[in-house]
This record gives structure tokens, C-alpha cells and sequence, in this order.
């Protein structure tokens, strides 16, 4: 599992100031990038020298308490269903409160494509490793 801590900013909010849903997938997506950072490898330079592309195909929210700016939250991911062309990515999302209590969940289906053609082309080896070593792992 991998794990990051993160403030809900005002930008993520609407009027009434509660967490904008679309605000919550791209804090997601945040603690993915940061999770292939962690592994040393820079998205926006990495996937255009591999003429590889990893769009998220699918995305799943479920809100369980309310969430708005200014709230610290600790965004755990797994990765799971892991694939010869495509992974899903699992996040948890927890107040940093003591005892955490879950306030949302959200799952992210990513598949390897070229982008030139749109065809789906097989994970490299290198990058299932990186994944298949993270689905294996129990704490970050």
C-alpha cells in the first residue's frame, strides 16, 4: 500500500463548501503519480519516450461522510487486478484523526495503450514489476 497525506484545499470545494466529487479523483490521481514518483519515474517524461500511454478507463467514487476544505486526509492506494494490458488502482481515503475513520473509496482502471493508434499494446515487463510488487505489499 502505498500512502500519502493530503489538505482539501478551497478549490476543491463548491459554494456550500463540500468537496467537489471531481476534486476527490484528482487527489487520487495525485497520490498515483506520486506513487510512480516514489518508484523513480516521472509520468510526463516516462510515457512519451515509451510511446506508451496509461488512461484511466473506468473510475468508481463511494462518498461515506462529508468532506470539505481545509480537511487533512491520508489517500492509501493498492494496486489490484493487475494485468497483461490493464490494473486498477484502489484508494482509501481517511480523516487524519485518531482513531481515522473512512470517508471515501474510489477504485481507477488504467490500461496500456499506444496513443497513436489507440490499440491496447501489453504492459511492459519493467512497469508490471514496479505494479505486481505493490500488490503484493501490505503496508507502504
Amino acid at each position: 500500500m502505498f500512502s500519502q497525506t493530503l489538505t482539501l484545499r478551497l478549490r476543491d470545494s463548491d459554494a456550500a463548501g463540500a468537496v467537489y466529487f471531481a476534486s476527490l479523483l484528482a487527489l487520487c490521481h495525485d497520490v498515483y503519480e506520486a506513487f510512480w514518483e516514489s518508484q523513480g519515474l516521472n509520468l510526463g517524461a516516462f510515457l512519451p519516450e515509451t510511446g506508451l500511454a496509461l488512461p484511466i478507463v473506468r473510475s468508481e467514487m463511494d462518498y461515506r461522510r462529508p468532506l470539505g476544505w481545509g480537511q487533512r486526509l491520508e489517500i492509501q492506494m493498492t494496486v489490484v487486478n493487475l494485468e497483461r494490458r490493464r490494473f486498477e488502482t484502489h484508494y482509501q481515503i481517511f480523516n487524519t484523526e485518531t482513531p481515522p475513520v473512512l470517508l471515501a473509496g474510489a477504485a481507477l482502471r488504467h490500461v496500456c495503450i499506444c496513443p497513436v493508434s489507440r490499440q491496447r499494446r501489453d504492459l511492459p515487463e519493467p512497469w508490471r514489476q514496479v505494479l505486481a510488487a505493490e500488490a503484493g505489499r501490505v503496508d507502504s
